[in-house]
């Protein structure tokens, strides 16, 4: 059994709409009915707090080849982000230092090099950052209903 018909076996066993479920994860109803019909898949904390809410163990959600070879593939990519974030902040680094040095010789080939050797290493930085969305929603570059914001803030 996928799933996505686990937890839609489980909200019916609980008696809970899928609204009911939405509202008590802090998530949209949308979302809910996406893991349901298999479209997407919850982040593992989802997981831990989709089987308290139905008070089944993780074992029962993720008895599932499909689900397991997802979780694993989001890990694999995960660890190569990190390894992608660890190379770009060290050369970004290394061209800030160069940088600096630079700023003692006049003109030249590394005039040119190191400010966009820079920008592409702090590109690089900040797409592999794993804070990024939450930077981004903290900082107000993510649009969010006030209602939404209220209820997670509150904790409505």
């Amino acid at each position: 059994m996928e799933i996505g018909e686990k937890l839609k076996q489980c909200r019916s066993q609980k008696q809970l709409t899928q609204a009911d479920v939405a509202e008590k994860l802090h998530v949209s109803r949308k979302t809910v009915s996406g893991w349901e019909t298999g479209r997407s898949y919850p982040d593992i904390k989802m997981l831990v707090k989709l089987a308290t809410l139905f008070d089944i163990s993780l074992d029962v959600l993720l008895n599932n080849e499909k689900a397991l070879d997802h979780y694993e593939k989001q890990d694999q990519l995960g660890k190569n982000s990190t390894r992608v974030f660890k190379w770009a902040y060290w050369a970004t680094a290394l061209f800030l230092i160069l940088g600096y040095v630079d700023l003692f010789r006049p003109g030249g080939f590394h005039t040119i090099v190191i400010p966009v050797g820079l920008l592409i290493a702090v590109i690089l930085l900040m797409s592999h950052y794993t804070g990024w969305r939450k930077f981004k929603k903290n900082s107000g570059l993510a649009h969010v209903s006030y209602s939404v914001y209220r209820k997670r803030r509150l904790g409505w």
